[in-house]
């Protein structure tokens, strides 16, 4: 059952932190924007996915520059659901919109590097274990280590909770 929220997105998904869930909201056109769509794939591993379409089903934006555009917004419907179902419905949607998801650890060797600081306002939106996690994976991004690499550096963590926060610190526009 979907639920309509009244907040600004990084509230929104620190009220949500920790559950999986979809987020849809309606866009308005605006200065040299056509109205749309925007839909927030967020997983409990604090992966999110984020698109904008248009009204005809196009992809306008993905990634950092639909998340800098959905932050706006103020009006969401949500739907907390089991993860695995979020998952599904992601990989369904990506199917619908023929897109592909190269997760990092998909492109061997090749080196991440940090594009700007990490500003600690950015982690009030996650969970303090989240955060704590993001910022360790974030100071292992230095511009020549692999993914591989930091996977190797952080035994402790499963490979997937490494991808998942270098998805989370890329749609943030953190690193590159």
């Amino acid at each position: 059952m979907e639920k309509t929220y009244y907040l600004d997105l990084p509230t929104l998904i620190g009220y949500i932190r920790g559950k999986a869930a979809v987020l849809r909201t309606v866009l308005a056109p605006a200065r040299n924007q056509p109205a749309g769509q925007g839909i927030i794939f967020l997983l409990q591993a604090s992966t999110i996915h984020c698109y904008i379409i248009s009204q005809a089903g196009a992809l306008l934006f993905e990634g950092d520059d639909a998340y800098k555009r959905l932050s706006q917004s103020a009006e969401w419907l949500v739907r907390i659901e089991a993860e695995a179902v979020v998952d599904q419905e992601w990989q369904m949607w990506l199917q619908k919109h023929n897109l592909t998801y190269f997760p990092p650890s998909g492109i061997p060797g090749v080196l991440l590097r940090p594009k700007k600081a990490l500003d600690a306002l950015i982690l009030r939106q996650f969970s303090h274990q989240q955060a704590l996690f993001l910022r360790t994976v974030f100071t292992l991004v230095n511009g020549q280590r692999t993914v591989e690499q930091i996977k190797a550096r952080l035994p402790q963590s499963s490979p997937q909770a490494v991808d998942d926060a270098l998805n989370v610190l890329r749609t943030l526009g953190l690193i590159e």
